[in-house]
């Protein structure tokens, strides 16, 4: 065989090496590309009203914040009003197209209104600046807030 020949086998066999490669790469790479974009981040904070139950009754100037992140198809987070007197854990949530946000979870620790522990709770709203954060707890307690929340 002449080295000219050869040379030329050389450069196809490279190609087709380069091109299988190609192929053989390009799925994991857009595979990774929709993972990354079913990552949700949804944190905001603000400050408001909380209102127990009575006898406690009406808690102004209380401060409420929250962070979770979803990835296919399972939300974590922590929420918090008054510095942690009250808080809890985020197990579900969602926003949509119109930067509506609602979130799910847990109590887990309450000495804002002393009740007892394990209510269900919902923390939502519209993303955005000066937006309202809306607070909702099975057992009663509500909570409306005025604050920034960023939702991507």
């Amino acid at each position: 065989m002449t080295k000219g020949k050869l040379n030329k086998k050389l450069v196809i066999a490279i190609t087709i090496t380069i091109i299988a490669t190609a192929f053989a790469i390009t799925p994991a790479i857009l595979s990774n590309e929709a993972i990354a974009q079913a990552n949700n981040l949804t944190q905001g904070s603000g400050r408001g009203t909380a209102v127990c139950p009575e006898p406690v009754g009406t808690k102004p100037r209380i401060s409420i914040s929250f962070s979770s992140t979803s990835s296919k198809g399972t939300t974590g987070g922590t929420w918090k009003l008054g510095d942690g007197l009250k808080n809890g854990s985020i197990i579900g949530g969602s926003f949509n197209k119109a930067q509506h946000f609602q979130l799910s979870g847990l109590e887990r620790a309450d000495s804002l209104c002393r009740l007892p522990l394990g209510a269900s709770i919902t923390i939502s709203g519209q993303c955005g600046s000066g937006r309202a954060i809306e607070f909702k707890a099975s057992n009663g307690e509500t909570g409306r807030f005025t604050g920034n929340v960023l939702c991507s």
